[in-house]
């Protein structure tokens, strides 16, 4: 508690470095003062006495203050003179009584008994240079440690911050509101224009804590970054509270992002529009999804629901890729891959049991084999690259690390190499999550190159206006340009820019999931987009008409001029 174990933290809060140094500078006179006491006596049951009050006074401090700021072991013990309690101001008082009176009655100045170099000095001294240190430390933890003490999400000061002062608003590219603080001062809460963002936004709960970029922008939000040093300084000297936070620009287009909601509406699963450039997520759906509004009344239903509605799919679910790996494999080699034989010739022997995600028409064409996703074929083709080969492509593709951006992603793992042919069937363990699908095609649309993911624009800056935050990974040249774009010319539709993959992964004990894959052509005009839907069951023909939708209303999109242009 604050008034007992925590009386110091609840102290430095309130008056700051200044004011708890000369608290414990007044320790250490107090500790100070009793060993000259002790010195200036001949009785000697007076001068052990005093020693032991003194050293009750500066122990005791020393480890509640050293608990408090992390430097020692806490204990339960009071803080003297401050900790809530009437017997511990008793016995403190009556202790500084009983010094008083052997003070009174110390040996006059001439007959005082001299010790060369007493041990109790040298302990006195030891104390006090322990209090030294846990000035030292107070500083460290006032100035240096103290943004990154303050702008932790569990502090809860945050909670009566929120209550009091303005939040930033959350908007898309366009500055349509997302996101806002409603309510008066005292009573401010958060409230969505578009419910099923919220896996994606997440929620700031005095309970639940905070999640999503609610959490990962929350010192923008709150005002705590972005703001001139000197007006955060006398806000928080005047107020003791953070100015009214600033907001903050996504680059998800709300128009878009309710496009892919609808289109997602009843079924388990998630999408990613990219733009294929630059890396902006334009839409970023999760289904199902939460309303962070009534947190308090569903929360024990959301944990245990089965479907993870608190779940951002999109970054944290991880599915095997299954036969949407065929593109990815083919652009190791398109040359030899591709005109050595016809595909006729090349799977003649397995024909019935390619395991297409459609049944394919006569004669068979390299086209139809990859975008319907045939796993089989898949693997027979796999057979013929080098195991190393082919992690060297899914690494440079980000199969197997973590994207970068501000949201929580799920952490890939290397695929268990000892059965071989889940490995080339994109099975097993090995798993990824839609994002980092949406990266990769990004590469096949986008002349090789990966794009680092981006969902932050920029915040609102008092003095600059908005103000582009910069992304937290760069593109990176994931494959050749010139294999890409026979990649891409291969498995394009024939009226329309765009090409797709379709890919159906069964999975043990839990359900099949489908896969759509899909980006504009290399010739086409306008900004490269792409788009990935992956739905938790066996529907083909489903996730093609939402997938073809979503990058349709994307290529609509395209023509758009867009907020802003930051590779």
């Amino acid at each position: 508690m604050a008034v007992s174990d925590f009386i110091f933290s609840a102290l430095a809060e309130e008056i700051g470095f200044l004011g708890v140094t000369a608290i414990i500078l007044l320790y250490a006179v107090l500790i100070f003062r009793g060993i000259k006491i002790a010195m200036g006596t001949n009785n000697s049951f007076h001068r052990y006495l005093t020693l032991g009050l003194s050293f009750y006074f500066g122990i005791q401090s020393i480890l509640i203050i050293g608990g408090n700021i992390g430097l020692l072991p806490l204990t339960g013990v009071t803080l003297p003179f401050l900790s809530y309690g009437g017997s511990s101001l008793l016995v403190s008082f009556c202790g500084v009584l009983i010094l008083l009176t052997i003070s009174h009655q110390s040996a006059p100045e001439g007959e005082t008994m001299t010790l060369k170099q007493p041990r109790y000095a040298t302990v006195g001294f030891l104390l006090i240079l322990a209090m030294i240190v846990e000035i030292i430390t107070v500083s460290l933890l006032s100035f240096w440690f103290n943004p990154s003490l303050i702008n932790r999400p569990e502090n809860p000061r945050w909670i009566i911050n929120d209550r009091f002062v303005k939040r930033g608003d959350i908007v898309d590219r366009d500055n349509q509101v997302i996101i806002t603080s409603v309510g008066e001062i005292g009573d401010f809460t958060r409230t969505s224009k578009h419910v099923p963002l919220y896996p994606v936004i997440g929620f700031s709960h005095r309970i639940y804590g905070q999640t999503g970029i609610e959490a990962s922008m929350f010192t923008y939000l709150r005002g705590h970054t972005g703001y001139p040093y000197s007006t955060y300084f006398w806000h928080k000297l005047l107020y003791n509270q953070p100015p009214q936070g600033l907001d903050v620009r996504l680059t998800i287009d709300l128009d878009l992002q309710r496009s892919a909601d609808a289109l997602l509406e009843g079924h388990n699963g998630t999408a990613v529009v990219m733009n294929a450039s630059t890396g902006e997520i334009l839409a970023m759906a999760s289904h199902p999804y939460f309303d962070a509004a009534d947190l308090e009344i569903t929360w024990v239903d959301l944990l245990g629901d089965e479907n993870a509605p608190l779940l951002n799919r999109a970054t944290q679910g991880l599915y095997p890729p299954g036969g949407a790996l065929f593109p990815f494999m083919m652009a190791s080699d398109p040359e030899s891959l591709l005109q050595s034989q016809d595909p006729e010739t090349r799977f003649q022997d397995m024909s019935d049991s390619l395991e297409c995600v459609q049944p394919l028409e006569e004669p068979l064409t390299w086209q139809a084999v990859i975008s319907n996703g045939c796993q089989n074929a898949q693997m027979h083709i796999a057979r013929d690259l080098s195991v190393d080969l082919l992690q060297n492509i899914y690494e440079n593709l980000g199969f197997f690390s973590a994207p970068r951006l501000h949201l929580p992603v799920a952490n890939p793992t290397l695929p268990d190499l000892s059965d071989m042919n889940a490995f080339y069937r994109g099975e097993g363990s090995f798993v990824i999550s839609p994002l980092q699908m949406a990266m990769a095609a990004s590469a096949i649309t986008h002349h090789g190159m990966r794009p680092g993911p981006r969902i932050i624009n920029a915040y609102l800056s008092p003095l600059d206006g908005w103000t582009a935050l910069p992304k937290l990974q760069p593109n990176a040249e994931a494959l050749d340009p010139a294999s890409t774009h026979q990649v891409n010319q291969l498995l394009s539709l024939p009226h329309a820019p765009y090409w797709q993959v379709l890919a159906t992964v069964v999975r043990d004990n839990q359900p099949p999931i489908t896969w759509f894959v899909a980006g504009t052509t290399t010739g086409w005009q306008g900004q490269p987009m792409t788009a990935v839907v992956v739905l938790e069951q066996d529907s083909p023909i489903l996730a093609e008409t939402i997938g073809a939708a979503l990058i349709e209303s994307a290529i609509r999109f395209s023509g758009k001029t867009p907020t802003t242009q930051q590779p």
